[in-house]
């Protein structure tokens, strides 16, 4: 009885400790980004929580529900103004923005700045993938409770390998095949996604991960995704595109425009299956189903391939610069289309 009051004992002392040390971790980031939100991390899944620059503590902390990327769509769905071009955009963190600063922004913002016609409602998350976009969509094309779309824009792609660490749920009855890495190593697998989970809720191991990400000295994944694993993921993209594209045509929506956005991927030999995967799914979409599919690493200038982390800030994501390349590509491609 002893062992089991001993054993409890120290139980409750890990959990003590652990809510002390998140509580100050969330302290901090919050004198430093003077966002009460991220004290809700973890809890409300529509804060996201993100570093910039550690060495500066500079960190983002956003809420969509506080956040409007652009002036508010027209509740009720009245008939829309022929001047406007209603546009919803999905993605992950690339397209959802906002995540190099206070000098920051995001493309569909910088995109509504170009031609006030456009009015986009930005639907995009950090850490989405289309798994999470077709429900989305979906809600909201029945809701009915803001106007409907002229163009959608699917901006999916490097996110989509999070299937993986995530698996397959809505479409596991039309997928066969399964992942690798729960057959070959099941607990490091569990871990995996353990890690994932953690990151996702506890302040103080998402930066604890950064700084051993930093210093190079997190252990390797010993099952990285196989190639096999990859295009089960690009099948579960194209799946969900499909559905998302007839969800489109159901309501009178003509223009679903797949949107490639660049990133380091794009220059990283590690993902080149995986890219050719995607790029073969999307242009059998855009043959097939009629929809339009935009690369935008094609319109990059070669000054601007050289040098690629002007666009970029240290987390990776686009800068303000980057935004306004990314936007003014997609704007000329949309002039393109009328």
């Amino acid at each position: 009885m002893s062992f089991i009051k001993n054993i409890f004992f120290y139980i409750m002392l890990i959990i003590i400790y652990i809510v002390i040390i998140e509580f100050f971790s969330r302290t901090v980031v919050f004198i430093n980004s003077k966002n009460p939100a991220i004290f809700s991390y973890g809890f409300d899944k529509e804060t996201n929580f993100e570093i910039s620059d550690l060495s500066k503590f500079e960190f983002i902390v956003t809420n969509r529900s506080n956040k409007i990327s652009n002036k508010k769509l027209t509740d009720g769905n009245p008939e829309k103004n022929d001047n406007e071009i209603i546009i919803w955009a999905f993605g992950a963190s690339l397209t959802y923005g906002f995540s190099c600063g206070k000098s920051s922004s995001s493309w569909p913002i910088e995109l509504s700045k170009i031609n006030k016609k456009y009015k986009i409602k930005n639907f995009a998350f950090p850490a989405k993938y289309s798994e999470d976009s077709i429900k989305i969509l979906n809600y909201n094309l029945q809701k009915n409770e803001i106007k409907k779309p002229d163009i959608i824009i699917w901006a999916h792609r490097d996110e989509e390998k999070l299937s993986y660490h995530k698996g397959i749920k809505r479409n596991s009855n039309r997928i066969t095949k399964s992942f690798s890495t729960k057959n070959v190593n099941s607990f490091e697998f569990f871990i995996l996604r353990l890690s994932k989970t953690l990151s996702s809720n506890l302040v103080f191991y998402y930066v604890s991960d950064h700084i051993i990400s930093k210093l190079n000295i997190k252990t390797k994944q010993k099952n990285k995704p196989t190639n096999d694993d990859l295009s089960i993921a690009i099948e579960n993209f194209r799946l969900n595109t499909l559905d998302a594209i007839k969800l489109s045509g159901n309501q009178g929506i003509t223009k679903f425009l797949l949107i490639s956005l660049f990133s380091d991927d794009d220059f990283n030999e590690e993902y080149s299956f995986f890219l050719k995967e995607y790029f073969k799914s999307v242009k059998l979409l855009e043959k097939e189903k009629g929809v339009y599919f935009l690369n935008t690493k094609k319109f990059l200038t070669t000054q601007q391939k050289l040098k690629l982390d002007d666009l970029y800030c240290n987390n990776k994501h686009f800068n303000l610069i980057g935004n306004k390349t990314i936007s003014n590509i997609i704007d000329n491609f949309l002039v393109s289309l009328n």
